[in-house]
């Protein structure tokens, strides 16, 4: 396969879905392919750059709601899911 820059190959990434307030998380692949350890991107949709969250910080959730409200769904050690439901106040101190 020819990559573009044969010394760096391609990055892969998830793009998660655009959230009620029109920005992007992006998140990007830990070291050596790990998805779960990579960092996350927020962006505009025109593309403005927000900022980076650390890998061991806010993760992107599994749905966005109305005025920063964000859906986890977590499993306990006997595999029983609960929906956990968190408010975002700002992200304007990345």
């Amino acid at each position: 396969m020819n990559h573009p820059h044969p010394t760096r190959p391609p990055v892969p990434v998830l793009l998660a879905p655009l959230c009620p307030e029109n920005r992007l998380w992006i998140a990007r692949m830990g070291r050596g392919g790990d998805e779960t350890n990579g960092t996350t991107d927020v962006v505009t949709s025109s593309g403005y750059y927000i900022g980076t969250l650390p890998a061991d910080g806010l993760r992107i959730p599994a749905a966005f709601g109305p005025g920063g409200l964000m859906a986890y769904i977590d499993a306990d050690e006997m595999g029983i899911h609960t929906v956990r439901v968190i408010r975002l106040l700002s992200l304007d101190r990345l």
